[in-house]
């Protein structure tokens, strides 16, 4: 559920997330989407999508590279990613699969 930066593997990290969603309902109003990307359990970076009331599909993505590090066993930074839709959509879901929803991220430096 978050990647932990691995003893002695301290550097600079690319990441990137991506979610989707779906109004399957009779109304196609999703309205906006979010994904963000957490640090230790702080905010570090959002994306917001806004989406026309018309659509019924949307996405959002963050990208990112930020600096890790390895500062002991139990106190090496982690990230974590959060998707969010605000809607008036009669069935919103969140699209699972790795061709929906995804996070890749690597080691640069």
């Amino acid at each position: 559920y978050r990647f932990t930066v691995p003893d002695g593997e301290s550097g600079k990290y690319f990441f990137s997330a991506t979610t989707n969603y779906h109004d399957s309902g009779t109304v196609s109003n999703i309205g906006t989407g979010h994904m963000a990307l957490y640090k230790n359990g702080s905010n570090l970076q959002n994306h917001l999508q806004l989406v026309s009331s018309r659509w019924n599909y949307m996405g959002a993505t963050v990208t990112t590279v930020i600096e890790l590090s390895d500062n002991g066993a139990s106190a090496n930074d982690y990230v974590e990613f959060y998707g969010y839709a605000n809607t008036n959509a009669s069935a919103l879901t969140a699209l699972g699969g790795q061709l929906y929803t995804f996070c890749s991220g690597f080691k640069l430096l």
